[in-house]
């Protein structure tokens, strides 16, 4: 994620919400400009403290995983690079396999551009063979929506000029046998165990 400051700011957040996903786990924030991960604390920090600047943490509230990251920017561009697995986000169909993705929900401000890139094993299918959609439930001044495939096995998404509080989804579709299914309901029963 790429900000832009305007005045003094110490608190970065996303939040991803548990729609159509089993789990989120492997979260680590690093600072995009040096690619240096920054100290995971298990406790939330106050942000005004130069103390917890460098540091991130991540927690389950209001049905989503939230992603907190400390630091200090005044008038500047500064980029943070969010890394995490998503377990459970795809769907199985007779005769199509599916990924149905929440980029982004509810963010109170304004998003100017957003770029996502799905790749797929290129061996495993055609370009044909892939469909991919975005699209934003809003859409109220969004002039520039994408998705395209780009070769057998990477989709591209993107958009631009997003109001505060529009959403953005993905969705792509690929044939039958590309995800092991069986592979993927010993992750779902992995990552749930404790549950």
């Amino acid at each position: 994620q790429r900000f832009h400051f305007n005045g003094e700011y110490h608190q970065g957040w996303r939040s991803i919400a548990y729609n159509k996903i089993g789990s989120i786990s492997d979260i680590v924030v690093f600072d995009g400009a040096t690619g240096t991960a920054l100290r995971y604390s298990s406790t939330r920090l106050e942000k005004t403290d130069p103390n917890s600047w460098g540091s991130y943490t991540y927690f389950k509230e209001n049905g989503a995983m939230n992603i907190e990251w400390y630091y200090n920017a005044r008038d500047e561009d500064r980029v943070w690079v969010i890394s995490y697995k998503v377990h459970g986000a795809l769907g199985f169909y007779k005769d199509y396999d599916e990924l149905y993705l929440n980029l982004f929900t509810d963010y109170p401000v304004a998003v100017r551009r957003v770029k996502a890139v799905l790749m797929l094993p290129s061996d495993a299918t055609s370009k044909d063979s892939l469909a991919a959609r975005i699209y934003s439930t809003r859409n109220l001044s969004v002039q520039f929506l994408s998705a395209s495939v780009a070769d057998a096995g990477t989709i591209e998404y993107s958009g631009e000029n997003f109001s505060p509080n529009e959403d953005l989804t993905i969705v792509a579709q690929w044939p039958k046998g590309i995800v092991d299914q069986g592979a993927y309901a010993k992750d779902f029963a992995s990552t749930n165990a404790l549950y």
